[in-house]
């Protein structure tokens, strides 16, 4: 049931966050796996680096971009990028704040990319591991992402994680 309730909510963050048409498609590289994987990384790398200006690089400055945890059966969504980008410092304030030791750590596995013209899906797993005041946490989590081909590069439209029973 939980399997059939992930699938379920994939579905619907994909053809939410993906335009009903694409226009100018051909701009788009075709067969960008690895650079579409890099920008996913580089994300992750700039928040493990503390750097909210790497951070915002990777995402598509729009109203309609959107980040969406989905943790014990709750939802926490922050809509445009300005949401996303103010979500994002207060997280690395919370990072800051504690020893580097306890800082937070991911590792991102089994990517699958799905391209078509100037959108492109990707789905993988992260482990994670960090503190919440002293206690220390860890967890697996299903990601979803939908990048856009936007000023001759691949960003980040979307970002949901969902956190899997441990």
């Amino acid at each position: 049931m939980k399997t059939q309730s992930l699938v379920l909510a994939a579905a619907c963050l994909a053809a939410y966050a993906l335009p009903s048409t694409l226009t100018r498609a051909e701009s788009a590289p075709a067969n960008e796996d690895s650079a579409i994987i890099a920008v996913i990384e580089e994300e992750k790398q700039a928040f493990l680096a503390l750097d909210a200006s790497r951070i915002s690089a990777t995402w598509l400055r729009s109203p309609s971009s959107a980040k969406i945890y989905v943790f014990d059966g709750k939802e926490m969504r922050f809509d445009g990028s300005a949401v996303i980008e103010n979500h994002d410092l207060e997280n690395l304030a919370n990072e800051r704040a504690l020893p580097p030791q306890r800082r937070s750590q991911f590792t991102f596995t089994d990517f699958r990319v799905t391209q078509q013209g100037e959108s492109a899906w990707v789905t993988c797993h992260a482990k994670w591991s960090g503190y919440s005041a002293d206690t220390p946490l860890s967890g697996k989590q299903a990601r979803i992402y939908v990048l856009q081909w936007s000023e001759g590069r691949w960003m980040i439209a979307l970002m949901a994680i969902v956190g899997l029973a441990p």
